[in-house]
């Protein structure tokens, strides 16, 4: 028999051995001992002003360390705040551990303050859901981490009752199991097929998303084109996957209309679409049956079976896309590609229509903002018109190093996740764009930026109202209605929590304020005031 721990020390220790050093959260007197539990382990606990936001904190860890991080949260509200993150997290393909205090069995038959079934709650927001037991919790830990970091990653939750989390208990495993290797594409019909496939292709396209971020298959991606001359595009959360000023690359795709009239034609004309990690769960409704399959074959090498229905495949493998590719392009020796010239074509439009403007506007903030920082910098980006615009605008030269929100597409990510990546690189320059709402909904957590001494350089655009939002309330005739506020003094606002502020109403102030806050140790916020419907026609 092992020696004697509390439960709540098992889910610590597991989460120690799986790579785990943060949780994040807002504790109540349900998660003490766990609270407890995470500090003697090692793994440092950050108190955000908001239980959500620790959830965007966590992936701001996890896409710059690949590690999987905690969210605490107390019974009841506690855990009812942090629904949003983990749905989040869901669709994100975000490994996450929720942790929720409840109160013991025996206590809930007749205590009610509070009480709801917890389990209900996240059964439609994550992978898997547990109530603790103190003789299985190694057990439960362990089984949690798998099923979130496997597959397509996502949240699991631990619903842990205060008095089993106090419980001393023997461990119930004797090792912890490995995990899963890598597959590859089955020796077979299949993959002969898809190498016959690739071998008479006379105008590939590759197809590179979350899944294959998120398994680290950028090298054998760029090693794969660079053999087969095959243009890439990808979704938004992969852009960067391919450095974006690679000959090959047209950028990141999936929400501009703009943009898509362009790459959707290109799509098209293609024989062969090989999708390496593409989740359509990113895309919108133009990119449903986005090519021909009587014409257009495709290889879908994706992390799960697809079952989307968003389009159909010839062939479907599911397991790793490094190695799927490299399988498949085993013996298939390059052929002559792309006669006719079409995507350069296709590339040379984009530039066009992405160009940078000249007059004050948010597209000019954002190359302006691009030529300021290094090419190395992590850039966090909120939901709202800016989203669309910088998407297609900046460029990425490593993977991750735009983050953002695009499956779920929630607001107030930029902020919290700017926080966690900058935790885990401090010596990389981060700068968060957000619009002005999208940061008003997490105005608290610019507390925890100088708590943890983070000069991160927050970018928000200021035009007073939701400007998507009101954007399409224009072109559907409607009358304006709940999309405009009150003018906020951003710049105040920094001073008032400790940081640096600026307004910005032309290019002169804002060239100003960007090379001051390179030099500040503290946070920065520059407001950048652009006119109303800055975004028509940009995107």
């Amino acid at each position: 028999m092992g020696k004697l721990k509390r439960s709540a020390d098992y889910i610590a220790e597991g989460l120690y051995l799986s790579g785990c050093r943060y949780a994040f959260g807002m504790p109540g007197g349900e998660v003490l001992t766990i609270l407890d539990a995470l500090n003697k382990a090692g793994i440092e606990f950050v108190l955000c002003k908001h239980e959500n936001n620790g959830g965007h904190m966590a992936e701001g860890v996890y896409q710059r360390t690949g590690s999987i991080s905690a969210l605490l949260a107390t019974i009841g509200p506690g855990a009812t705040n942090i629904v949003n993150v983990v749905a989040n997290a869901k669709q994100e393909r975000v490994p996450l551990l929720v942790i929720t205090g409840c109160v013991d069995q025996d206590v809930e038959s007749y205590y009610t303050h509070q009480v709801i079934d917890h389990q209900k709650v996240f059964e439609e927001v994550t992978k898997a859901s547990f109530k603790l037991s103190a003789t299985t919790a190694d057990m439960v830990v362990d089984k949690a981490i798998k099923i979130a970091t496997t597959g397509q990653p996502g949240p699991v939750h631990i619903d842990v009752p205060v008095g089993v989390a106090n419980e001393m208990v023997s461990p119930s495993l004797d090792s912890r199991t490995a995990k899963p290797s890598p597959m590859s594409p089955a020796q077979g019909s299949d993959l002969l097929h898809a190498k016959e496939l690739l071998a008479n292709s006379k105008r590939p396209l590759l197809i590179a998303g979350i899944d294959a971020m998120n398994q680290k298959a950028e090298e054998e991606i760029v090693r794969f084109i660079n053999k087969h001359k095959t243009p890439v595009i990808t979704t938004y959360k992969a852009k960067g996957i391919v450095p974006e000023d690679h000959s090959l690359s047209l950028g990141g795709v999936g929400l501009s209309p703009k943009s898509d009239s362009i790459v959707l034609k290109l799509i098209r004309q293609a024989d062969l679409v090989i999708g390496a990690g593409y989740d359509p769960v990113e895309m919108r409704g133009s990119w449903k049956n986005a090519w021909d399959i009587n014409k257009t074959k495709m290889i879908d090498i994706t992390a799960t079976i697809s079952n989307h229905y968003m389009h159909s495949s010839n062939i479907n493998f599911v397991g790793d896309v490094a190695s799927s590719l490299r399988t498949i392009s085993e013996g298939v020796h390059p052929a002559n590609v792309w006669v006719g010239g079409e995507p350069d074509r296709a590339k040379n439009e984009l530039k066009v229509a992405f160009r940078n403007p000249n007059e004050w506007s948010p597209g000019l903030v954002i190359s302006m903002v691009r030529s300021a920082i290094p090419k190395n910098s992590i850039v966090t980006c909120d939901t709202g018109a800016h989203k669309i615009l910088l998407s297609q605008m900046w460029t990425c030269f490593e993977p991750r190093s735009l983050l953002q929100s695009n499956s779920f597409s929630t607001m107030a990510i930029a902020v919290p996740m700017a926080i966690g990546a900058k935790m885990v690189e401090p010596e990389k320059t981060v700068v968060a764009f957000t619009g002005d709402a999208g940061l008003l909904m997490c105005l608290g957590e610019l507390a925890t930026v100088k708590e943890k001494e983070l000069p991160i350089v927050i970018i928000v655009f200021v035009d007073d109202s939701l400007a998507l939002i009101e954007k399409k309330q224009r072109e559907r005739n409607l009358e304006n209605a709940g999309v405009d506020f009150n003018k906020v003094n951003f710049a105040k606002i920094a001073k008032s929590f400790g940081g640096n502020g600026y307004d910005a109403y032309d290019e002169k102030q804002l060239d100003l304020a960007l090379k001051e806050s390179k030099n500040n140790k503290a946070f920065s916020i520059v407001a950048c005031h652009i006119p109303q419907f800055s975004y028509d026609g940009t995107f």
